[in-house]
């Protein structure tokens, strides 16, 4: 519930930051390089950041890394020493019963191959469509259309 919520809160609030960036550079010569330009900036800053998070336990303890796992864990939860040695042993319980799922799985199964179909479809008919492009350049095309 909170993680989506934020994740649809922080689309809003970039395509809302677009709307206005549109607005500053619409009367601007070249404008236009400046909008596409300056929404290069939050994908370099997410990028950077997403450097510094740590490996997740469940995949550190899949490799056999408990020690660094233990750490993750403790870096990204504030837990108890004995809730953090049931979250590990938990953890650790979940990829015994984890079944062999490869990649191949992915292709071989039909309900798998029918889920990548779809999402790669939506995909790509968001780009085919210049939907991202209407939203970036819309104060452009809103005042070409004469609003």
């Amino acid at each position: 519930g909170l993680l989506v919520s934020l994740n649809e809160m922080g689309i809003t609030t970039g395509i809302l930051l677009s709307y206005l960036m549109n607005v500053a550079f619409i009367d601007t010569k070249g404008g236009w390089r400046y909008m596409f330009g300056l929404s290069m900036v939050p994908a370099v800053v997410q990028g950077a950041v997403m450097l510094t998070l740590p490996r997740s336990t469940r995949w550190l303890l899949l490799r056999g890394r408990k020690q660094e796992g233990r750490r993750a864990l403790e870096r990204t939860r504030t837990l108890t020493v004995v809730e953090r040695e049931k979250e590990m042993k938990d953890i650790a319980e979940s990829l015994l019963l984890q079944d062999g799922v490869s990649l191949r799985t992915l292709f071989r199964d039909p309900l798998h191959r029918k889920c990548l179909l779809v999402g790669c479809a939506i995909v790509v008919l968001q780009q085919l469509t210049g939907q991202p492009n209407v939203l970036h350049f819309s104060a452009t095309i809103f005042k070409s259309a004469g609003f």
